[in-house]
């Protein structure tokens, strides 16, 4: 093998394993199925919610902007119309998305949460969320909690997948009238490709030039 293939080579390695580290979420700001304006739909045990979303328990809702019932004045979207709500009189709920993730590979998860209305005293959005195959890449659910009143405000937490394979992301609230989420992300950080790239074009053309020498 020459010293340019083998070159090309690890350049195209290097974009295969950036292409395969990808998370595979969908949905990620509940506009599946899409309601009416001023719509909601619930969901029982086990039902998929649109796609890629699969509702555990507690019946959890889509909510689309502009919803009144009961006189809650809900928040808008912060990422299209629509925005998942976890927690509603019934109980409390919790719902998953199953991802495939890949061993030693850096994700980022990102979302925003909200508290149930702007007028109820309630004492904030309190939920967890996790991503786990059996074993939690976090070491537990973390607790994330909003202000009562408050509107979205957005989180992060970065993570490495220990090992290749489908992983759950979880949403559950702990709090009853609880735990709005929207704008759900599930990113693979950055790996240096670009300068490896280029550092590998520039070692490419150097051979050449030395070739046709």
């Amino acid at each position: 093998m020459s010293i340019i293939f083998r070159s090309y080579f690890f350049a195209g390695a290097l974009l295969a394993v950036a292409a395969s580290a990808s998370a595979s979420l969908v949905n990620g700001s509940f506009e599946d199925p899409a309601l009416n304006p001023g719509g909601k739909m619930g969901f029982g045990n086990g039902q998929i919610m649109g796609s890629g979303w699969i509702a555990d328990f507690g019946l959890p809702f889509i909510i689309s902007n502009g919803n009144a019932d009961s006189g809650v004045a809900w928040h808008n979207a912060t990422d299209g119309v629509q925005f998942a709500y976890l927690a509603t009189g019934v109980g409390l709920g919790s719902i998953h998305q199953d991802v495939s993730l890949v061993g030693g590979s850096s994700y980022t998860l990102s979302f925003d949460q909200a508290d149930f209305g702007t007028q109820f005293g309630v004492p904030g959005g309190q939920l967890n969320f996790d991503v786990t195959n059996g074993t939690s890449v976090f070491g537990g659910p973390i607790f994330s909690a909003t202000d009562p009143f408050s509107d979205f405000i957005h989180i992060t937490k970065s993570f490495v997948a220990p090992t290749t394979g489908v992983y759950s992301l979880v949403f559950t609230s702990v709090q009853l009238h609880a735990g709005i989420i929207d704008n759900v992300k599930l990113d693979a950080d950055a790996v240096p490709e670009p300068a490896s790239m280029a550092a590998l074009s520039l070692g490419v053309a150097a051979l050449l030039r030395k070739r046709k020498k």
